[in-house]
């Protein structure tokens, strides 16, 4: 299902807006109608960030209140293992756009990149010319492409291959002149990978950074891209070949054209983990400059059996804050970790509404 929420209170002055909420189930169609418009002209590159909005995730949704609706489905469901990522809004009258990249249907894996705008919902809802309800909508912005042989029979990508479980961020430039979006490592039918590619134009064109990047190939990795330094990207955990879970942490300061492995990060000490999240803080008052804050938490690890094999997938409860100084003299000692909470305290008892 996709589920969008906008809900609103007070003044138009202090009008909040809500993000889509988003899992893997399989998606019905929109009664047969084709809502997925090929088209991606409406794009704008140099995403701003509103002016009056303050984005809070899940806010109201625990109690019930956000008034959630449905919003059509694509031909392209249903779909699994795919990256998703909110977007400041793009056009006036939209609250917030989805990008949903790449993922698996069937044995198939696909790197195409559909958006979803949703306009303004609850008591500040869009309307049309003629008053009626905008309502939401899927585009694609770029197409699958499987590449084409030259001819020396070497397939040549204009983009990454068709992925699932990969690594994805995106990141403003200073004053929220301009968006980059990352995607890194993954799986496919074959292999896992350890590629990054980029782009910054909301995913139409991609570049790729680097083809075969220093750290191993994995898929679920944790990516970072920072607001404001968005060149600067950070890569954590991962589930690599022969079932093994990956503990190690690398950071790139130039889009990922090149890489740094930090120290063991504490958390190494217990276990690697896979499906983290590693999300952006805001800057403090007292930070140096080049000292910036994310935040990782969550994630799976394996408990029993022989590596990955024979033990079962449980979930992490813990959260730690990484202190990134870019002025190190050594750059494997730039990070610095601060555990928030962990499992063995109240398993995230304390974080429930």
């Amino acid at each position: 299902r996709v589920i969008a929420s906008t809900a609103s209170g007070g003044s138009a002055e202090d009008f909040r807006h809500y993000p889509a909420v988003v899992d893997a189930e399989q998606l019905p169609s929109a009664r047969g109608e084709r809502t997925v418009q090929p088209c991606a002209a409406e794009l704008d590159s140099h995403w701003r960030s509103p002016s009056r909005c303050q984005f809070q995730l899940g806010e109201l949704l625990w109690a019930g209140e956000a008034g959630l609706e449905q919003v059509p489905g694509g031909d392209f469901f249903p779909r699994e293992q795919y990256g998703a990522i909110a977007l400041p809004p793009a056009k006036q009258g939209f609250a917030a756009s989805l990008l949903l990249i790449g993922g698996r249907q069937s044995n198939n894996y696909f790197n195409d990149v559909f958006r979803l705008s949703i306009p303004r919902l609850g008591s500040q809802r869009s309307v049309d010319e003629h008053g009626a309800w905008i309502q939401p909508r899927w585009t694609q912005v770029s197409a699958h492409e499987d590449g084409q042989r030259n001819g020396n029979g070497l397939v040549v990508r204009r983009k990454w291959t068709g992925r699932g479980n990969f690594g994805y961020s995106a990141a403003l430039a200073p004053g929220g002149s301009g968006l980059l979006i990352y995607i890194a490592a993954g799986n496919n039918s074959v292999t896992s990978l350890n590629d990054i590619w980029a782009s910054e134009d909301g995913g139409v064109r991609w570049i790729c950074m680097n083809r075969e990047a220093p750290w191993s190939r994995r898929h679920s990795p944790a990516l970072c891209a920072v607001p404001g330094r968005p060149e600067v990207v950070v890569i954590s955990g991962g589930f690599e070949g022969c079932a093994e879970l990956c503990k190690d942490v690398w950071t790139s300061e130039d889009m990922g054209s090149s890489w740094s492995q930090l120290n063991p990060p504490k958390w190494s000490v217990v276990s690697g983990r896979y499906r983290p999240a590693l999300l952006p803080l805001p800057a403090r008052n007292s930070d140096n400059q080049g000292v910036l804050h994310m935040l990782l938490f969550g994630g799976c690890f394996i408990d029993g059996g022989v590596g990955g094999y024979g033990g079962f997938e449980r979930l992490l409860h813990d959260a730690w804050e990484c202190t990134l100084d870019l002025s190190a003299a050594q750059k494997s000692e730039a990070a610095s970790w601060t555990c928030w909470g962990s499992g063995s305290e109240d398993r995230g008892v304390q974080w429930a509404p």
